[in-house]
Order: C-alpha cells, then sequence, then structure tokens
C-alpha cells in the first residue's frame, strides 16, 4: 500500500509540472509586418565628420501579423496600431553610421523587446531586430518624403547638427 501510495504521490507530481510550465509568462514575440512613422534624435546632432552618437526613435502606426503573448497565447492581428520606441549608439555622421542598442515594439498590449542593430548611408538605414525568443525581423528606415533635404543638409553643417529628423519605418519578419 505505501509502494502505491509513493507511486501516485510521484505522478501526481510529474502531472502538475508541464501545468507549472505552461502558465509560466515567456517573452512576447510577433511575426508579420509593421508600417511606421516618426521622430528620430541624434545626441549629440550628425555633422560631416564620424563621432559617437545616441539615436533615438520613436514612432507608432499599424502592424499585420501573429503576436505570441507573454502567456503562449497567439493573435493574429491585422492593421493593429503598434508603437515603437528604440536607442542606439554607435560611430555616425550624416552620410553613414552603424549603432547598436535596443528597441521595443508595443502591440494589442504586450511589449516585444528587441536587440538593434542599424546599419545607415545617407537617409536610408537597415534595421536588424531580435526578440528574446532569436527570431529576427528586417526594416527599412528612411527620412520621411516631407522632409526637405536642404534642410538636413544646412542643420549637418550647422554647430549643432542634425538633432532629429522625421522617418518612416517598414519591418518584416
Amino acid at each position: 500500500m505505501e509502494k502505491f501510495a509513493a507511486v501516485l504521490s510521484l505522478v501526481g507530481s510529474l502531472a502538475m509540472v508541464p501545468a507549472a510550465a505552461a502558465g509560466a509568462p515567456g517573452p512576447a514575440s510577433f511575426d508579420g509586418s509593421c508600417s511606421l512613422t516618426g521622430v528620430l534624435r541624434f545626441e549629440p546632432g550628425l555633422g560631416a565628420a564620424m563621432a559617437t552618437t545616441t539615436a533615438i526613435a520613436r514612432a507608432s502606426g499599424e502592424c499585420s501579423g501573429v503576436l505570441t503573448k507573454s502567456n503562449g497565447e497567439t493573435v493574429t492581428l491585422n492593421d493593429e496600431s503598434a508603437t515603437y520606441r528604440g536607442r542606439a549608439s554607435g560611430e555616425q555622421s550624416c552620410a553613414a553610421g552603424t549603432t547598436r542598442g535596443v528597441s521595443r515594439l508595443r502591440i494589442a498590449g504586450q511589449t516585444v523587446r528587441f536587440t538593434l542593430s542599424e546599419t545607415r548611408v545617407g537617409v536610408l538605414a537597415v534595421i536588424r531586430l531580435r526578440d528574446a525568443t532569436g527570431a529576427t525581423t528586417t526594416g527599412l528606415a528612411a527620412v520621411a518624403p516631407s522632409e526637405e533635404s536642404i534642410n538636413q543638409a544646412m542643420a549637418c553643417s550647422s554647430t549643432a547638427g542634425l538633432t532629429r529628423v522625421p522617418v518612416t519605418i517598414s519591418t518584416t519578419s
């Protein structure tokens, strides 16, 4: 009888392990595409010479795809409102730059966190995002079409440098 009770206890303990693991929170992830617009700030401002600079992005827009919530539930989204925040540092000038940092996408009540690397030439940047699950997303950031290139050129040659520019960001995972 004692052996039966011990086996029953062991089986009961093992049955509870998957339930506990399934309920454990994990990182949220997103597989899809986003179209965002916002502002990119540079601290200090970009100039003609390469210098260590921090880029800070704030953008909002819409995303479509599959969101995996932190509880493991998946939801299909279509043109869902989203906000994006990113911060990266590296050697940059008005002509080019390479940065590394972190970013996050807030969508449908979830926050998806990324490590970020960016390579920029002129007004275009290729962004690579990696979430906590290891999934990658590629994006293209560009100066918004509404921005006059003469304004950028004047800012780049000023003492303060180019400190902010409107951007469009498109991502696909």
